[in-house]
């Protein structure tokens, strides 16, 4: 007899000690269930289980401004050992001043990522919002880095000329859904769980429950 039902069992007759036959009468009115459940890695405090968990961590950028090229802002993504991740959304909270910034492009572990492979957009609140075309995949127990890089231009710094990031999540508590209801989230990514999993799989969420989020902070400023 299964763990559970002997404790269902004890449980339904706790004020007494039930008979043979009121025993089978107990199992023929609770079948056990069928199906194959799944378990997740994470269950976090606000009631959301994952199949996998990931971790944001700032990396070193630039921290002095100067004319050129500069790492603007630098950030990495871990998952778990339990299973891979996708990232769909990161959004930085940007605050750019007396300088011009051209010239943008994403850097993946160390290498340019083909601009057809995703766009960024500036959005109200002073976000810059970095959104793949299709999914970067992290595999289970691996750690991704993402660098933005930036030309900086100014004819002569002001000793005031400053750029701030800052790396966004969500306020929001959203179950597991699909990319349609996550349009105005800073940070969406997905636990990889459903079978099959795709871009309109109902596997995706935000930043709310992602350790590491916001990141701190990063200032460049002249010394």
């Amino acid at each position: 007899m299964k763990k559970w039902i002997l404790l269902a069992v004890v449980a339904a007759f706790a004020a007494g000690c039930p008979s043979q036959a009121q025993i089978d009468e107990w199992l023929r009115n609770h079948p056990p269930c069928t199906g194959t459940a799944t378990s997740t890695d994470t269950s976090t405090d606000t009631g959301v289980s994952y199949a996998t968990e990931i971790t944001v961590a700032q990396e070193p950028s630039t921290t002095v401004l100067m004319n050129g090229e500069i790492t603007a802002y630098a950030w990495s993504v871990t998952t778990s050992a339990s299973g891979a991740a996708a990232a769909r959304r990161f959004t930085l909270l940007e605050q750019i001043d007396y300088v011009e910034v051209t010239n943008r492009r994403l850097v993946v572990d160390g290498t340019t990522l083909d601009p057809a492979l995703y766009k960024m957009t500036l959005a109200p609140g002073d976000k810059l919002a970095i959104e793949f075309t299709g999914e970067q995949i992290v595999t289970a127990g691996q750690t991704r880095t993402y660098e933005l890089k930036e030309v900086v231009t100014a004819s002569g710094l002001r000793d005031d000329a400053m750029l701030t990031y800052q790396l966004l999540g969500d306020e929001n508590i959203l179950p597991l859904q699909t990319l349609d209801g996550l349009d105005d989230q800073n940070f969406v990514w997905s636990d990889m769980s459903a079978l099959p999993h795709s871009l309109e799989s109902a596997d995706w969420t935000n930043g709310h429950d992602v350790t590491g989020l916001p990141t701190p902070v990063s200032a460049i400023a002249k010394p």
